[in-house]
């Protein structure tokens, strides 16, 4: 490493930060911007698991209550295919 270098590193004046700051700002976003992803993929999984469970739901009253019989999901099925 240079004086120069040396100088940067050490001189809190500096204009410039030293490499080592920005390698450790660096990682620091890193992780922060991870653990947002992870926050995210969780939130938007549970929307997920609510959203299927409601589907789900909304079918088995519609299939009890409208179409008794035992093709009642194929016909569903086939009528949200064909929409």
């Amino acid at each position: 490493m240079s004086d120069t270098n040396q100088r940067q590193e050490h001189d809190p004046q500096s204009p410039v930060p030293a490499p080592r700051v920005f390698g450790e700002l660096a990682a620091d976003l890193r992780s922060l911007i991870e653990t947002f992803r992870l926050r995210v993929t969780r939130a938007v999984n549970a929307e997920l698991v609510m959203l299927y469970w409601e589907i789900g739901n909304r079918i088995r009253r519609a299939i009890s209550l409208a179409m008794p019989g035992r093709n009642a999901v194929i016909r569903l099925s086939l009528r949200c295919r064909d929409n």
